[in-house]
C-alpha cells in the first residue's frame, strides 16, 4: 500500500465502531525497532511477529487471544445479569418499602383505634425509668385535644 503504512491501517481499523476491539497483530519481514513496536502498540496492536512465522507460535498466540475474548464476553454477560438482578431487586425493595409504609399508615390511622407511641427511657441496668412521647395517630390526638380543652374550659 504505497499511500499508507500499517500504522495508518491500524488507526482506521480502530476508528471503525465494528472493529474497535479487533485484535491487530503486525507481521513484518524486516527488523523493527523498539520505537516501531511502541508506535504499533499505541495504534492498537497487541503483538508484533517477524517472518518467517512459526505456525505453532501463531496458533498459540491466537488461542490465547480467543480465550481472552471469550472470557471478556462471559464477564460482560455476567455483569449485565448482575445489573438486571440489581435493578429488579431495587424495584422489589422499593415496592416492599412502599407496601410496608402503606400498611403502617393504615394501622396507625385506623378510624377507631387510639395509638400513642412512647419510648422507654432506661437506666444503666436496663430498668425503665421514664417514658417519652414520640408520636400519636389522629384519633389519639383528637381525643387528647378534646380532653385538654374540656379540662381547661371546665377547670
Amino acid at each position: 500500500m504505497p499511500e499508507m503504512d500499517g500504522f495508518e491501517v491500524a488507526r482506521i481499523i480502530r476508528g471503525h465502531p465494528n472493529f474497535e476491539r479487533t485484535p491487530i497483530v503486525f507481521i513484518t519481514g524486516m527488523n523493527v525497532s523498539e520505537f516501531d513496536r511502541l508506535k504499533g502498540y499505541q495504534v492498537g496492536a497487541i503483538d508484533y511477529m517477524i517472518v518467517p512465522i512459526i505456525p505453532e507460535i501463531l496458533r498459540s498466540k491466537v488461542s490465547v487471544f480467543v480465550e481472552l475474548h471469550q472470557q471478556r464476553n462471559e464477564l460482560l454477560a455476567a455483569n449485565r445479569a448482575l445489573e438486571d438482578a440489581r435493578a429488579r431487586l431495587t424495584v422489589e425493595n422499593g415496592k416492599a418499602i412502599a407496601d410496608k409504609e402503606a400498611h403502617r399508615r393504615a394501622v396507625f390511622e385506623h378510624p377507631s383505634d387510639l395509638i400513642i407511641v412512647l419510648e422507654a427511657i432506661r437506666d444503666d441496668s436496663g430498668a425503665i425509668t421514664d417514658w417519652v412521647y414520640r408520636n400519636a395517630n389522629g384519633n389519639a390526638l383528637r381525643c387528647w385535644t378534646r380532653r385538654l380543652s374540656s379540662l381547661s374550659v371546665g377547670g
